[in-house]
């Protein structure tokens, strides 16, 4: 988070959402459950609506997560 941050994005921890056993499945499930670690990442569509901006996510994302 801090990071991307330091891009100038806005960046929060479960914000505006929280992680709920009841309403999620892949953090809890395959992250929690087996011990590993687990990240979700929310981007808007707009962002990654063509080429350019979805390459431009994946550089930014591999600079970071790892």
């Amino acid at each position: 988070m801090e990071k991307l941050g330091r891009d100038g994005l806005t960046v929060a921890a479960n914000q505006p959402y929280v992680i709920d056993r009841a309403e999620d499945y892949t953090i809890p499930i395959h992250g929690e459950d087996r011990g590993l670690p687990a990240l979700l990442i929310e981007i808007r569509q707009d962002l990654i609506a063509d080429e350019a901006g979805a390459e431009a996510w994946a550089a930014r994302l591999a600079g970071v997560v790892g």
